[in-house]
């Protein structure tokens, strides 16, 4: 990869093009590392925005590579590039960027204040005059819902249980999409399952036939097909507008979305979102329900417990099972804060445009 990185700033070179901004991802924003280093003569003054979509996605060699990529020996160490004895490309590339863009502002807090291995926490500190937290847009032409989304969300609603086999119910119809065996979202709903069981509730769950965990959903679902209904996991947009527009709820605490953007589509269908608090600063684009004040309810857009425990969680499904089915008006009022809530991908570019101002 670094070769081919080179090969393109070569390529720069000889052309006489000078780029306005270097926008590199992941371990691969090795290539804006060299840009400063290796191609510094020609790029000195290009700012390298590099965006960080997963903090794991990183890429490890032996030091003895390090002078074949083309990264400075003397940064080789565990203040620069250095982890665990190996060549991090990924705090190579943190190392020498200009800014360094998180998915979104909740993903950059939560990685500021939880252990990363190697001392990684530590690295992201000490290079915190670069980091920005830049919120992941929502294409809203495809997330919508139409001006009577409520007669609109019944309807889908009632075809979608149809659908999958439940009967019709009064309660209310919980979605959750586990997305990898390491989804802790499946092992709180095992843990609470059956409590959901005894509640007015359904649950539809998005799951691959290869998780560990789908042979005990498909075993409690045989045991309880008017409760639970299992769904193939899909990552098409088009699939999931669907099952989320005719979900009255969406739960999920996956750190497999950083960006929340699930979140911020499920709100944007009326599906309320459920979860637990990340950090004290998680969740900026969506307002938790508390119980404690009227102005907080008439204002919430979602419900999140203060940690991401199974009690906490069913507390939290408990409450929006009860408000669903006892409090309709203000269910309403809920969705509606959901539904305004508006993340595009214009207000994104407009805050990734300002990175690549050089000392902005």
């Amino acid at each position: 990869f670094s070769f081919l990185a080179s090969a393109a700033m070569d390529y720069c070179i000889k052309t006489n093009f000078q780029p306005d901004a270097i926008h590199v991802h992941e371990w691969g924003g090795v290539a804006g590392a060299l840009a400063k280093t290796v191609y510094k003569e020609h790029f000195e003054n290009i700012p390298v925005t590099l965006t960080i979509h997963n903090i794991s996605y990183d890429f490890h060699c032996t030091s003895r590579h390090a002078s074949k990529i083309g990264l400075p020996p003397e940064d080789f160490n565990i203040e620069g590039y250095e982890f665990w004895g190996k060549v991090s490309m990924l705090k190579a590339a943190i190392l020498y960027s200009s800014k360094v863009v998180f998915t979104s502002p909740s993903y950059l807090f939560y990685m500021l204040s939880v252990d990363l291995p190697g001392g990684m926490r530590g690295f992201l500190e000490s290079q915190g005059n670069k980091l920005l937290g830049i919120q992941n847009g929502v294409d809203y032409n495809t997330w919508n819902l139409p001006k009577d989304y409520e007669a609109f969300k019944k309807k889908k609603k009632d075809e979608f249980r149809a659908e999958l086999g439940l009967e019709a119910s009064s309660g209310i119809l919980l979605y959750s999409h586990l997305d990898s065996d390491l989804d802790a979202s499946a092992q709180i709903i095992s843990t609470i399952l059956a409590n959901l069981l005894n509640m007015n509730l359904q649950l539809a769950i998005g799951i691959s036939e290869d998780n560990e965990n789908y042979p005990y959903f498909v075993a409690m679902q045989e045991k309880n097909r008017s409760k639970i209904a299992l769904l193939p996991f899909t990552d098409n947009e088009e699939s999931l507008c669907h099952r989320l527009s005719a979900s009255d709820a969406f739960f999920s605490i996956s750190t497999e979305d950083p960006s929340l953007s699930f979140f911020l589509k499920a709100a944007a269908v009326g599906s309320m979102p459920i979860s637990g608090k990340r950090t004290d600063h998680a969740f900026t684009c969506i307002k938790p329900f508390t119980e404690q004040s009227a102005e907080n309810k008439d204002k919430a857009s979602a419900f999140i417990s203060a940690n991401a425990f199974p009690d906490l969680i069913l507390e939290q499904i408990r409450l929006a099972e009860s408000i669903f089915c006892e409090n309709k008006s203000l269910w309403s009022k809920l969705v509606s804060n959901a539904v305004s809530i508006r993340a595009t991908w214009d207000d994104t570019a407009k805050k990734y445009f300002s990175t690549f101002v050089p000392n902005s």
